[in-house]
């Protein structure tokens, strides 16, 4: 059945209000009207233009709301966003004008006077709040009313689509079994990283790719450059920690006891002993020992005082966040680069793996399924020597995307939808990167004889939900069936 075959099917009641809200004060509508000056046009949509005067307009309005100046990637991020709504805008309502639906003068001026932020005190629109809005947008009346125009065009569009959609008994029903069932599943996680150690690479394989591929191995290096290659300092410490973040304490008291923990290291006393005596924290059991900490993870206070003194000495007293510290810094490691020229067979052998990996754990996956299916348990053996065990959720709803330790994994929910007690899954069901095999351990079906009530209830919801697919798809559908040519560069959407 066509679209407009659709539109022009009678009207059911639905939850228009849960469905369809516009946002008017969010964005700030484009200049109207010629300024004098020759402008080009930023995208054709159907043949309509929208001119750089327009999107410059509103360009101008997103900077400004963002409050702050913005780097060029996110300026360009926020120039491909603001063209990309601004083509979805003038799709819609040239389907919407296309229809011949419209909005009135009169609409837009009943809608003005029901937005709460233009009303007074009593409740009243008011004139001075509005053109306060409108002067603090750098905004026109007449502009801000095109954007209202736009926005209730779009929403009629909206409602009009809403309208053709119709659920049938049976759908109510399939809706109303799936919220109320629910299922039982025992499932297994095979990862790709589990078969990294299996994966046979030799040296010839490395040398092959460093000819062929070497700017692979190479972006891989800048990827990880920070987290594996660039090791900053670090320096390996002991703390004493006086307190100054806690009720009750006194920051006279505490700098006056930090001057006695001050005299027993003059005095002689080893740091560990000093820390078991007066620190107060967790550390002071074992002599205030912190361990090695990068400098990048020190509170920036505390790394100015320990990287300014040499290994073995201790700093100043530090102001941190938590109170009063001292730290005698035992060890300094210099920062290290490791280069390109160290890390690239490393990488290679590393890249090959992980390119592998995945033909090893769908060829265990498949062996698994068939194992699992002959003999309508998880095959253990298998298991244990990949290091793997059975996981479970034992109230898995059949309307949900999956199981709760898994997230979406909507063929494996379609293949639960009829299994039974017992049933293995048919199929190794890829789920966040993780191959699944599964099996069905219970079920408990909704008894739709017994569930009146809930049918009544349940059906305006599921009418607004089949109502809001279908018209996301559709509104998706004409954006992506419109003649769009866009002049920034960038590819459709």
């Amino acid at each position: 059945m066509s679209m407009m075959e659709k539109l022009r099917m009678g009207t059911d009641s639905f939850l228009i209000q849960a469905l369809f809200v516009i946002i008017v004060l969010s964005f700030v509508f484009w200049g109207i009207g010629d300024s004098g000056q020759k402008s080009y046009a930023k995208a054709e949509v159907n043949g309509k233009r929208i001119t750089d005067t327009q999107f410059d307009n509103e360009m101008r309005s997103q900077s400004r709301r963002a409050g702050r100046t913005l780097g060029d990637d996110e300026y360009r991020e926020m120039a491909r966003g603001v063209l990309t709504s601004m083509i979805r805008t003038q799709v819609l309502v040239s389907e919407a004008e296309r229809l011949g639906l419209e909005v009135s003068d009169d609409e837009v001026k009943r809608y003005i006077y029901t937005i709460p932020a233009f009303q007074d005190e009593s409740g009243t629109f008011s004139k001075a709040l509005y053109e306060n809005y409108l002067k603090g947008t750098g905004n026109s009346d007449v502009a801000f009313r095109a954007t209202l125009y736009e926005g209730l065009l779009t929403q009629k569009l909206q409602q009009l689509a809403a309208m053709s959609v119709r659920i049938t008994d049976t759908e109510l029903d399939e809706m109303l079994s799936a919220e109320g069932s629910t299922v039982s599943v025992m499932y297994v996680k095979v990862a790709d990283s589990a078969f990294l150690g299996d994966v046979e690479v030799t040296d010839v394989d490395v040398q092959g790719l460093l000819t062929d591929g070497e700017e692979r191995v190479r972006a891989t290096y800048d990827a990880q450059f920070e987290r594996r290659f660039n090791e900053p300092r670090k320096a390996t410490l002991r703390s004493i920690l006086l307190r100054t973040d806690i009720d009750g304490s006194d920051p006279v008291e505490v700098a006056a006891k930090m001057e006695l923990v001050q005299a027993d290291l003059d005095g002689g006393m080893a740091f560990a002993d000093a820390a078991a005596k007066w620190s107060e924290s967790l550390t002071a059991g074992s002599g205030g020992l912190l361990g090695t900490q990068a400098e990048d993870q020190l509170d920036p206070a505390v790394a100015d005082a320990v990287f300014a003194v040499e290994a073995g000495a201790r700093t100043e007293v530090v102001e941190s966040s938590r109170g009063l510290q001292v730290f005698l810094v035992e060890e300094i490691i210099e920062a290290k680069e490791t280069p390109f020229e160290e890390t690239k067979e490393m990488l290679a052998r590393e890249i090959l793996q992980e390119d592998r990996a995945p033909e090893l754990s769908k060829a265990f996956a498949d062996s698994l399924l068939a194992s699992w299916t002959e003999a309508s348990a998880p095959p253990l053996d298998l298991l244990v020597e990949k290091g793997l065990l059975p996981e479970s959720d034992a109230n898995v709803k059949l309307s949900a995307d999956g199981p709760s330790g898994l997230g979406a994994a909507p063929e494996m929910m379609a293949a639960l939808q009829d299994a039974q007690n017992g049933d293995v899954l048919p199929a190794v069901y890829e789920v966040r990167g993780q191959r699944v095999i599964a099996q069905v351990t219970s079920r408990s079906d909704l008894d739709l004889s017994e569930a009146s009530e809930d049918r009544l209830r349940f059906a305006d919801i599921a009418r607004a939900q089949k109502q809001q697919e279908f018209v996301t798809g559709y509104l998706d559908d004409l954006v992506a069936n419109a003649d769009v040519v866009r002049n920034d560069g960038a590819e459709p959407e």
